[in-house]
């Protein structure tokens, strides 16, 4: 079989996007599956490049930056860099495939879907993560203004073209009920997954640091305004008496100076921020730290499992999530004892029931248990073997 595999993130990326992809078609791989993998690209200078691999090839697309921090030259990049796509294909040649699969967000590949769906009739599967603009407008990015209706039409138009849309949390089923009930007959959970990684030596000694000592809590990924990362300072806030408690803050983003700079200007005493570094640099920084942290706006009506969720668990380490109502990791972490996950905003119930776990803290039992749970749920073999067998 031969699919064709459209996202907007892969490798040297190192986003939860890119390493989703990379895992998935690692694991099309080893299942015989030939994949012709097609990314925009804003760093090439010739219109296409393509790279062999041993079974299948990567299309890189000349395309606009569509990951810039400006969100009316992100909009306008993800709306034109589909037609790249369409000539790239069409240059390069690309006939034959078996099946399409797409990666959302961008929602604007469905415009390159419909085209590859006219030429050839063949099944296609949209992996959807992110379901936007519903979240942007939960956390007011955005109103009910012409743009967030554009969006709407966008969402729905590639969700015309999926002949089965993967959503990553069972909670999303509500979203589609009210807002699409045209399309529940194509949804199904699919679950994320990532492979457990090799760490690789880093320059980062916590042991060196502020941190010296402290049972740390760490937070790394994207500092923006969906993750509400107010809440983390409120809870470094809540534990600055308690002088062995330090918390680690790595990443990126929109608000990550903003973050940045009230660290320094309130003297945080047990806060370490740290720019973004190599995911597999990451998980020799886990290895120093106790506790991983998930924070999500309250605001948000859809749900979602974090990519860094999975990957705090490989490294072995439990979580404390500070999410949205309804979030199905409140049930998961909570009934699987992989952590403490809750939605009350309350600083003394985030006190009080964090030290109590750590009172009865066991590090090497937590740490087995954490990566067990997310080999058997989070695994890349899964999600390829349901997307296969779609298609079979």
């Amino acid at each position: 079989m031969v699919f064709l595999l459209i996202a907007d993130s892969f490798f040297p990326h190192t986003n939860s996007a890119a390493i989703l992809i990379e895992d998935l078609v690692h694991e099309f791989e080893k299942k015989r599956i030939y994949t012709v993998l097609i990314i925009p690209n804003n760093s090439i200078f010739k219109k296409t490049t393509v790279t062999f691999q041993e079974k299948g090839l990567i299309l890189r697309v000349r395309s606009f930056n569509s990951k810039s921090h400006n969100a009316l030259f992100r909009a306008f990049s993800e709306m034109i860099n589909p037609f790249f796509i369409i000539l790239a294909i069409q240059l390069n040649k690309i006939f034959y495939y078996d099946g399409i699969i797409w990666y959302s967000p961008s929602i604007f590949f469905g415009v390159v879907i419909r085209f590859l769906k006219f030429r050839k009739n063949v099944k296609s599967y949209l992996i959807l993560r992110d379901i936007f603009p519903q979240w942007a407008f939960d956390i007011k990015v955005l109103n009910k203004s012409f743009v967030y209706y554009l969006f709407k039409f966008f969402e729905n138009f590639q969700y015309n073209f999926a002949d089965k849309i993967g959503i990553q949390s069972v909670s999303n089923l509500d979203y589609f009920k009210k807002n699409y009930p045209i399309h529940l007959n194509k949804i199904e959970v699919l679950e994320n997954w990532m492979h457990q990684r090799d760490s690789v030596k880093t320059i980062i000694n916590l042991s060196k640091s502020k941190l010296k000592g402290k049972f740390i809590f760490v937070y790394a990924g994207n500092f923006g305004k969906s993750q509400k990362i107010e809440q983390l300072l409120n809870l470094a806030s809540v534990f600055e008496e308690h002088k062995t408690i330090g918390f680690l803050f790595i990443g990126s983003g929109s608000e990550f100076e903003k973050i940045k700079e009230t660290i320094l200007s309130n003297s945080f005493s047990n806060v370490l921020m740290l720019d973004a570094i190599p995911s597999q640099e990451l998980i020799s920084v886990y290895k120093q730290c106790d506790i991983g942290l998930i924070t999500l706006n309250f605001d948000h009506s859809t749900h979602n499992i974090p990519g860094k969720f999975i990957s705090y668990l490989l490294s072995g380490l439990p979580v404390v999530a500070i999410v949205n109502q309804g979030n199905d990791l409140i049930k998961i972490i909570n009934k699987n004892n992989l952590g403490i996950a809750f939605s009350l905003q309350e600083k003394n119930f985030f006190k009080k029931n964090i030290l109590q776990f750590i009172s009865s803290f066991n590090k090497d039992q937590l740490a087995v248990k954490c990566i067990n749970f997310a080999k058997k749920n989070y695994s890349p073999e899964k999600a390829a073997i349901q997307i296969i067998n779609f298609f079979k």
